[in-house]
């Protein structure tokens, strides 16, 4: 299921889904694009334009407005619901109306769910050679994108450290982390940032599906005071899958270069600030 599925992103997604990127390419894919009722001759078009393109392990593309329907019997939810920024919309506002969505959304799950990059750019290698970069925290302009443990796969098979290759402390802090920050801002266009949600979202649901191997991955996660982190709130921490369809697993005991201490504690602060800023939205007490 994806949802709000006449996003901008949503079309990419719904492309690499089909051609086999996320779940494997042995595995047919029924896809189910729901978005609201108003929007149904877009949510057509894009289907049909889908289908038109369709290759195996595409089985079907359905086009859905209601929920009772969309959320029955689904494996995946990727709900690409959001509020988009506006001048005359405050941000405690924005979140109302995005908790009102997901509250929506959760009722449904619990009703019918089953229970069952630039570094390469700089290093001038493959993007798929960079392996084990870490998004501390969450996404935005707060999140510690941290490649201290990073590594490329070389040509002759060896792995070597990116930040020994790079020997720029400079170029990391300064342009690659407020580079990436900005391109994670909810303030970017959604058009210009389409294709990176939907490659993100693949990828992502691709590793919880198949799982990792050895390889490590950035997942927001239920944090219990790894890192010292806050415990009961969700976390970006690097993880593995061991086990297709298993439980993530957080790396521990990683160091931190001395710079990115205080990086690293601001990611974490922020997000303990925002779960408190929700809570008294839920509670009914959040203000402008």
């Amino acid at each position: 299921l994806i949802s709000s599925a006449t996003r901008p992103e949503a079309y990419d997604l719904a492309s690499l889904i089909g051609r086999g990127l996320m779940f494997g390419r042995k595995q047919p894919i029924v896809i189910r694009m729901l978005d609201l009722p108003h929007k149904t001759p877009k949510l057509k078009a894009l289907v049909n334009e889908l289908m038109d393109s369709a290759e195996l392990p595409l089985e079907d593309i359905v086009a859905i407005t209601d929920p009772d329907i969309a959320f029955r019997d689904i494996d995946v939810a990727i709900m690409l619901d959001t509020v988009e920024f506006g001048e005359s919309l405050s941000e405690t506002e924005r979140q109302k109306q995005c908790l009102k969505i997901y509250k929506g959304h959760a009722e449904f799950l619990e009703k019918h769910g089953k229970q069952t990059i630039k570094i390469a750019k700089k290093l001038e290698v493959p993007v798929e050679t960079v392996k084990n970069v870490v998004v501390w925290g969450k996404a935005g302009p707060f999140a510690y994108i941290d490649m201290m443990h990073s590594n490329i796969q070389m040509e002759n098979g060896k792995t070597t450290s990116a930040v020994e290759l790079m020997k720029n402390d400079h170029w990391i802090k300064h342009t690659f982390i407020p580079h990436l920050r900005e391109k994670c801002s909810e303030n970017m266009p959604a058009d210009a940032v389409a294709i990176l949600k939907a490659k993100a979202i693949v990828e992502h649901v691709h590793d919880l599906w198949l799982g990792t191997c050895e390889d490590w991955t950035s997942m927001v996660v239920y944090s219990n005071g790894e890192y010292g982190v806050a415990k009961d709130i969700f976390f970006g921490y690097p993880v593995t899958i061991p086990q297709p369809r298993g439980n993530p697993e957080i790396i521990t005991h990683l160091p931190f270069a001395d710079w990115a201490v205080l990086e690293f504690e601001r990611s974490a602060q922020e997000l303990v600030c925002e779960k408190e800023r929700l809570v008294k939205l839920c509670e009914g007490t959040g203000s402008e």
